[in-house]
């Protein structure tokens, strides 16, 4: 169910730990910003981060019981997640970055 391992496994906990920092910093550096120039927002106002998902009729066949709470959760829903590995960044229609290389670098 889930293509880079259970998120209860510790690479994959490794793994958000790192996003999650990643986050942070980039809030705190928008926000920042926001405070130099006084100005009456947040940096949600300008930074957002998503997870995709689809929600379908009927379930895959080919999926394995669900091992956790969470799993059981997400079938219940019809939810599952969609897997995508993209290394694309566009901001402020001044610059692009595609590649192979790490955005957050």
């Amino acid at each position: 169910m889930y293509p880079e391992g259970a998120p209860t496994s510790t690479p994959v906990q490794e793994i958000l730990y790192w996003q999650t920092c990643t986050i942070k910093m980039m809030y705190k550096a928008i926000a920042l910003v926001i405070e130099e120039e006084g100005l009456d927002t947040h940096p949600t106002d300008y930074l957002g981060f998503y997870c995709l998902g689809v929600r379908g009729d009927s379930q895959p066949e080919d999926l394995a019981e669900p091992e956790t709470e969470v799993e059981s959760n997400l079938r219940e829903k019809n939810r599952f997640p969609i897997y995508v590995h993209s290394k694309m960044l566009i901001t402020d229609d001044d610059y692009i970055i595609v590649g192979s290389a790490n955005i957050n670098q």
